[in-house]
């Protein structure tokens, strides 16, 4: 089975959010959010994968979300199948 994350996330509803992994150089891996939601809380899961559909390398990326004046960055492990 692959490696999946399961991210989950509150803003406030209406405030325009991007949620992106980056590699720790810095390139955008995959975006998984850009909107504006509907409700404060929700929730993605990220298969490892980048923006092309190609299963990237274990390793250690970066979560950022932009959120209407704030930014949050956390690191995710992805590990190997």
């Amino acid at each position: 089975m692959a490696s999946t994350a399961t991210i989950q996330f509150q803003i406030p509803a209406g405030d325009q959010a991007t949620l992106n992994v980056y590699d720790l150089k810095g390139r955008l891996v995959r975006q998984l959010f850009n909107g504006r939601p509907e409700t404060e809380s929700l929730g993605t899961v990220w298969d490892g994968k980048n923006n092309l559909g190609i299963r990237v390398a274990a390793g250690t990326y970066l979560l950022r979300l932009d959120a209407g004046s704030g930014v949050l960055t956390r690191k995710i492990v992805l590990l190997e199948e």
